[in-house]
């Protein structure tokens, strides 16, 4: 088994990984949608993932990358999650969606919140 590194040192290499990890989950119905951050903030997008499966399964919702190192680790919990989503070691779910703010370290400083 092939050790996998789920941290990345720039937004650019995040949203790649990300973007990388949905592209990896074949098993489930997917629809992604890339929406620029302003016109201001060029390069920079929120990326919204949805995740479908025939079930009723309860939905889950993960958020990261809001600003600051903290944007680090949420994006390498949500490559993580992915990454177990498309081995199929998490429960199946119904729906999962999945949202990366790109606002980290060096960019903005502001939050959804």
């Amino acid at each position: 088994m092939s050790k996998r590194n789920f941290y990345h040192s720039s937004y650019q290499e995040c949203r790649n990984a990300f973007l990388c990890a949905v592209g990896e989950v074949k098993h489930l119905q997917t629809s992604i949608e890339a929406m620029p951050v302003s016109e201001s903030q060029d390069g920079l997008f929120t990326d919204i993932v949805h995740f479908k499966n025939k079930g009723e399964n309860p939905l889950v919702v993960i958020t990261s990358g809001l600003h600051g190192i903290e944007g680090y680790v949420g994006s390498a919990l949500q490559v993580f999650l992915l990454n177990q989503i498309m081995m199929k070691k998490l429960i199946s779910p119904g729906l999962i969606y999945c949202l990366y703010m790109p606002l980290i370290r060096g960019d903005l400083s502001i939050t959804d919140e």
